[in-house]
């Protein structure tokens, strides 16, 4: 599976140390306290640089935010059916679904702080979500419908509206990740097995 970090991006690594410092130090912040028990004083208190070096960089705390938000969602990468490929090379439903939800598993287990830290303000204030998907790329609602139609004409998935079937593709693994990385519950690791059949048969034709 292919692995992604906020720290491999190209934005990060054109900041000044002192940039990531503050950077790194709010989102080990925000993570472990909230981003509303978070002050932009503690940050650069904690990280040893000047706040005024925050404001300029970042503007506020929101726009700290911004900043980690946008990279997940520019590399939360959308469905494709090479997923759907099992090791014979033939497209089958369950690759699809495991595939997908390995990939997305993965790159959450890669940015964990972060996943938290967005899940925390998407509960404390819903309109963060907007923010969100405006981040999105402008071709993955694209891939994604293009991935689904091709699905369905090929008899795989339900025929649904791509909306609905999208939604139903990530409601499980949804659960799983606020019940493993928000909640921290230690599931099984099988528990992720369960969750895949349970979507597969969901979605079967």
């Amino acid at each position: 599976m292919a692995t992604y970090s906020i720290y491999d991006s190209t934005e990060f690594n054109t900041m000044s140390e002192k940039q990531k410092k503050l950077f790194r130090t709010a989102i080990q912040l925000f993570a472990s306290k909230g981003f509303s028990k978070t002050s932009t004083a503690e940050i650069s208190r904690t990280a040893k640089v000047s706040e005024g070096l925050l404001f300029k960089t970042f503007g506020n705390k929101e726009g700290i935010l911004s900043h980690i938000i946008r990279p997940i969602a520019l590399n939360i990468l959308p469905p494709n059916i090479e997923m759907a490929l099992d090791q014979e090379g033939q497209l089958s439903l369950s690759s699809f679904v495991q595939n997908y939800y390995e990939d997305k598993i993965s790159f959450v287990t890669d940015n964990e702080e972060l996943i938290k830290i967005l899940i925390r303000e998407v509960i404390y204030d819903p309109t963060i979500i907007k923010t969100y998907q405006a981040a999105l790329p402008k071709n993955f609602w694209e891939s994604t419908h293009a991935c689904l139609d091709e699905l369905k004409q090929k008899g795989l998935i339900a025929d649904w509206n791509n909306q609905y079937l999208f939604r139903s593709l990530n409601s499980a693994l949804i659960v799983y990740i606020l019940r493993n990385y928000l909640f921290e519950t230690h599931l099984d690791p099988h528990r992720v097995d369960y969750t895949i059949l349970a979507t597969v048969k969901a979605l079967q034709p």
